[in-house]
């Protein structure tokens, strides 16, 4: 997954509810295939954001990735400064279904929350946390989310991963798939834990590792809307007119 050409995302930060939330943006020039909004913890941001970043510029899409460590909130709220995000995502014009939102770890959570408040392209969470009432069931707050689901959701976990046990995974694919008006799929990857999408040296975490990344890509390609070219929308106008 390591990008041929490596760049430097530009560092900053954005004003929220919740305080100002530090963020690393990565912007393509020319006519980018897609953006993405990243939702980072647990993690060393400065590193993970511009892997990321990277690896996303290099199937085309831009993108912003979100330091959650820095804040701390109800669900509410949280997913108030998600919405503060994607504003600030879109002052590069860019329409939702043309966003790909990934979280990871919180993150994860919030991109599920977030995939019943905002309509954009598709939604991935990866080893979401707090997804449990305590014990090995779902949330009933998660599980109660599956009707409001607007966005295409994909997530995806390691089966050793004890924020997210069988029971309670079970639990959750099976309100996605009765509840959900939109289409989710739930990924569980065998004999790892929730860190698998890091850089490892067992085999199997590399396997794994691997999967996710593409499945990730995939998931954004097929369901994020292009921007479209000053030639295509020519083109529309032409028919338009005639």
């Amino acid at each position: 997954m390591t990008s041929a050409v490596r760049i430097r995302p530009r560092v900053d930060a954005v004003d929220s509810e919740l305080g100002r939330v530090p963020i690393a943006q990565l912007d393509l020039g020319g006519i980018p295939r897609g953006a993405a909004l990243l939702l980072c913890s647990g993690g060393d941001f400065e590193a993970d954001s511009a892997q990321h970043l990277n690896d996303l510029a290099a199937h085309g899409y831009e993108g912003v990735a979100a330091d959650l460590d820095a804040i701390n909130g109800t669900d509410e709220q949280l997913v108030d400064v998600v919405g503060t995000l994607l504003t600030h995502l879109r002052r590069r014009d860019w329409q939702g279904e043309q966003v790909g939102l990934i979280g990871y770890g919180l993150g994860g959570r919030l991109a599920l929350l977030a995939s019943a408040r905002y309509g954009l392209g598709a939604t991935v969470s990866v080893s979401p946390t707090a997804m449990t009432a305590g014990d090995e069931h779902l949330s009933p707050a998660i599980g109660a989310l599956a009707p409001a689901v607007r966005t295409p959701w994909l997530g995806m976990l390691g089966e050793d991963d004890r924020a997210v046990p069988a029971t309670a995974c079970d639990e959750l694919a099976a309100a996605l798939r009765l509840d959900s008006p939109a289409y989710t799929q739930l990924v569980r990857y065998p004999g790892v834990g929730g860190d698998f999408y890091r850089a490892s040296s067992e085999s199997i975490e590399i396997a794994a590792s691997y999967d996710y990344w593409q499945r990730t890509i995939e998931w954004l390609n097929l369901r994020v809307q292009p921007r479209l070219t000053p030639l295509a929308i020519a083109w529309h106008e032409r028919r338009a007119t005639s």
